[in-house]
């Protein structure tokens, strides 16, 4: 007897999302080694606290590098999702369907 028609599968999608959610967890984190070193860095010449367009800066600048982490890391969740067919195209995992 085969499986039923109406059973979710669920095996797959659970083995392939912890694998890549523990893969997101640790691109954030490699994202915050070069934050917090530039910051311990600023702190550490004495331009951090001194003028507010310096700091605006900084916090740019630690904003972008959390930005680019998280591109990467949706970018990751497209391929994966592209390659196991949820999309038949790249671009269209990342397109908001209307």
């Amino acid at each position: 007897m085969g499986p039923s028609p109406d059973r979710v599968a669920i095996l797959l999608p659970l083995a392939v999302a912890v694998p890549l959610t523990f893969f997101t967890v640790i691109i954030h984190a490699l994202a915050i080694m070069p934050i917090v070193y530039f910051v311990r860095c600023e702190l550490t010449l004495g331009r951090a606290g001194v003028q507010f367009w310096r700091d605006v800066g900084i916090v740019a600048v630690v904003a972008l590098v959390a930005l680019a982490a998280h591109l990467i890391a949706v970018a990751t969740w497209a391929v994966v999702f592209t390659l196991y067919g949820e999309f038949s195209q790249l671009s269209a995992a990342f397109t908001i369907p209307q």
